[in-house]
């Protein structure tokens, strides 16, 4: 994941490939952008009262005796992050 943020990122920012880092020999950058990747995760462990009542709204839509496997954790997950992007 911290992998995954830190190429967005670098996306966020710079139009040229995250592999042309290592061409220009700035290897050094990826980790600042991994670091950074780490500190954006590191701040979002702590959900946002919003988040967890998003969470908690998603998770409740499938109702008391639900066995939530992977598609409903991700479901739960994904409606946490977009109350966070709001």
């Amino acid at each position: 994941m911290i992998e995954r943020v830190a190429k967005a990122i670098f996306a966020s920012e710079y139009t040229g490939p995250w592999d042309t880092l290592d061409e220009e020999g700035s290897i050094e950058s990826k980790e600042i952008f991994r670091r950074m990747a780490r500190a954006a995760i590191e701040a979002m462990r702590e959900p946002t009262p919003d988040m967890g009542l998003a969470g908690y709204t998603a998770f409740d839509k499938f109702g008391e005796d639900a066995v939530l496997g992977p598609e409903e954790l991700v479901a739960t997950w994904q409606s946490m992050i977009d109350a966070a992007l709001k």
